[in-house]
């Protein structure tokens, strides 16, 4: 049993794949990634799809470090852009936000 999170995009072939019955009886939709870690760590679900951000955010605000073991098996993957107004830019704020996404790139905390 894999837990999903309603509203989450996990790719054509994930699309095409929840319109079938029999796979469909292997996905639990809840509405949030917390459902899914007490879902897991109840022995309700096999595994959970989640985003790494997501859940390296996760693993560091509850102290959960090396309770999860990520799947080398990667689902659906995509560019994720971020967006600042023209009217609020601020040069030193998007130094600081690409100093950080440059500090956490390679990290994993699971």
């Amino acid at each position: 049993m894999i837990g999903v999170e309603a509203g989450y995009y996990y790719g054509k072939e994930y699309q095409d794949l929840i319109k079938r019955p029999d796979f469909q009886k292997n996905i639990s939709e809840v509405i949030d990634l917390e459902q899914n870690v007490t879902l897991l760590l109840d022995g309700k679900l096999d595994g959970f799809l989640v985003d790494l951000i997501t859940m390296q955010a996760f693993v560091n605000k509850y102290d959960m470090h090396n309770t999860f073991k990520q799947h080398p098996l990667e689902i659906y993957s995509a560019d994720i852009y971020l967006m600042l107004s023209k009217k609020n830019y601020d040069e030193f704020l998007l130094n600081k936000i690409n100093q950080a996404l440059l500090a956490n790139r390679n990290r994993r905390v699971f």
